[in-house]
């Protein structure tokens, strides 16, 4: 990454521009029915993204609910994976959007 104004590239540790981070993703799944489900893909909604961050991972919390063999909802958590992780900045940070949720319902197979 290159920047133009050295404050700016200045503010941003050597470390993050040089290493990786390892993103994970922790996935509560809830079972509605009372069948066993087999899950082969999730979808989700980024608007409602809640992102978390340290200085060596970058995670995100999320939870299915599972309604039947074919529908499933899925919606972000917030709060971090670990004790002391820092909330990134949020991208979409005008006023909520009348009709806009941050669920995603599932309707063609999990």
């Amino acid at each position: 990454m290159l920047y133009a104004n050295t404050t700016e590239a200045e503010s941003i540790s050597p470390y993050l521009l040089q290493t990786p981070l390892e993103g994970v993703m922790e996935l509560i799944i809830r079972n509605t029915t009372s069948r066993v489900m087999e899950i082969t893909m999730a979808v989700f909604n980024p608007y409602g993204m809640k992102i978390y961050y340290s200085d060596d991972m970058v995670s995100v919390r999320a939870e299915m609910k599972i309604f039947s063999e074919t529908v499933a909802e899925t919606d972000f958590v917030n709060s971090p994976l670990k004790k002391g992780m820092k909330k990134s900045i949020k991208l979409y940070t005008a006023r909520k959007l009348p009709g806009v949720s941050s669920k995603f319902t599932m309707e063609a197979g999990l």
